[in-house]
């Protein structure tokens, strides 16, 4: 309902609809038998769709609405053809998301959507569809499942494994707990599980999502793991969204394949090794690289000037050497010093020794040195220390008695000049005397 305007009407933004005849319409439906028990349309609307054949309601798009109010179960109970349940974007709707007559009902659906969308709501704020998702392993169809900052709760089901069929699982900002079973759901093209500090994943099971496209995980406590070399396997990965502190060993080389778009493994201190040269292959795709806050080390392979990045932050990072001067400079660029969450401050040492280079550098606000201030003994350490340490060790190892002779002559003509100084105040104060006997005399 929005409005005066009802569910079983001509559309929910037309004034006129009738109450009493979507009343008798349902009468209709009911008198057909339980085995033909269904709610019906007679007239095809943006937000009711119906089959051609005998007008049953399949799909029921709701959303980016004012509706308010708990949902109708009872007259949701009457859709058994209901493909596409979509009542997203309405902030003031609530009630149980699913029941025991809705789950019988519904076994054709394949799309599920409920919740709001944080940007149009106040922090904090969810809409209150609840209840549990112990009943959705029941919608053996489910192809599509949106669940965003609503008030759904409970352990994920165990059963939650037998929704083979789902491509798009995206859960953000509810209070789930419990194990999402990557590994079983392998038709999975878009995974997207954020704010969600009860839910765990096991990042090894990625390996499992041969049809993936998009794996954002994200803001979930979880332990560290390797990121296996099979992820090279999925051949349809395009954005890779890992969370922070989920990660430990190196970055595989074999993860660098178009059509690759975004790697972002943000945060992760136990993530070692380097950048390799393999990125060479993701020089169409790729255009956007986040490895801050990561114990990353080594130089940074030439290979990155020929990427035509959009974003790159390697802020945090242990990268030292020459800077790649980017033959495309990113819109959001960060590879400055930064200190890390454990409170430490890591320093990027790199060097620009072409102006593209000092270009690049000043765009993305690098550290950068000069190249000939160092030395062979320093340049081993150059991953610790900063240039400018180097240069105060550099300045402490010399014998501050072993003056050059043009130390030594500056030094006698400062002093020079302030002896010459004193003389000249003594004989400023002499003279102030003298005048001041003659004006008593």
């Amino acid at each position: 309902r929005r409005g005066s305007t009802t569910l079983c009407g001509r559309s929910y933004r037309a004034a006129t609809t009738s109450t009493a005849r979507c009343s008798a319409w349902r009468r209709r439906a009911a008198t057909r038998g339980a085995s033909r028990l269904a709610l019906h349309c007679p007239v095809p609307t943006p937000y009711l769709v119906c089959e051609s054949d005998d007008s049953v309601v399949t799909e029921v798009r709701i959303n980016d609405n004012s509706l308010r109010g708990s949902l109708p179960h009872a007259l949701l109970a009457l859709m058994p053809q209901l493909k596409v349940f979509d009542v997203y974007n309405n902030f003031r709707l609530s009630g149980l998301l699913l029941t025991n007559a809705t789950a019988d009902a519904w076994q054709s659906l394949r799309m599920l959507a409920a919740g709001f969308e944080a940007r149009t709501s106040r922090l904090g704020d969810r809409v209150d569809v609840n209840g549990t998702l112990d009943l959705l392993p029941r919608l053996r169809s489910l192809r599509h499942l949106f669940l965003i900052r609503t008030n759904v709760s409970g352990t994920l089901p165990t059963a939650l494994a037998t929704l083979t069929e789902l491509v798009l699982l995206e859960i953000s900002d509810n209070d789930l707990r419990g194990e999402v079973p990557l590994h079983a759901l392998s038709h999975l093209e878009t995974v997207h599980i954020t704010k969600e500090a009860g839910v765990t994943v096991n990042v090894t099971d990625i390996v499992q999502l041969r049809n993936a496209r998009t794996i954002y995980i994200e803001d979930l406590v979880i332990g560290a793991g390797h990121l296996p070399p099979a992820v090279g396997t999925l051949n349809f990965l395009e954005q890779l969204v890992l969370p922070e502190r989920s990660l430990s060993g190196t970055i595989p080389t074999e993860i660098f394949r178009p059509p690759l778009r975004a790697l972002q493994l943000r945060r992760n201190e136990y993530l070692t090794g380097t950048l390799a040269t393999e990125i060479y292959n993701v020089r169409d795709t790729l255009n956007s690289l986040r490895l801050e806050d990561s114990s990353i080390s080594g130089t940074l392979p030439t290979e990155l000037a020929a990427l035509n990045l959009d974003k790159l932050e390697l802020v945090g990072t242990l990268f030292h050497g020459p800077l790649p001067a980017l033959s495309h400079l990113p819109n959001e660029c960060y590879i400055y010093d930064q200190t890390t969450v454990t409170g430490s401050t890591r320093r990027l040492q790199l060097t620009c020794p072409t102006n593209d280079s000092v270009a690049t550098a000043e765009h993305c606000g690098a550290r950068c040195y000069d190249p000939s201030e160092v030395t062979t003994t320093t340049a081993t350490t150059t991953t610790t220390t900063t240039a400018t340490a180097t240069t105060a060790a550099a300045t402490d190892a010399i014998d501050s008695a072993a003056l050059s002779p043009i130390a030594g002559a500056t030094i006698g003509i400062v002093a020079g000049v302030v002896v010459l100084c004193g003389v000249l105040l003594l004989a400023l104060v002499a003279y102030l005397v003298v005048l001041r006997r003659r004006r008593r005399g």
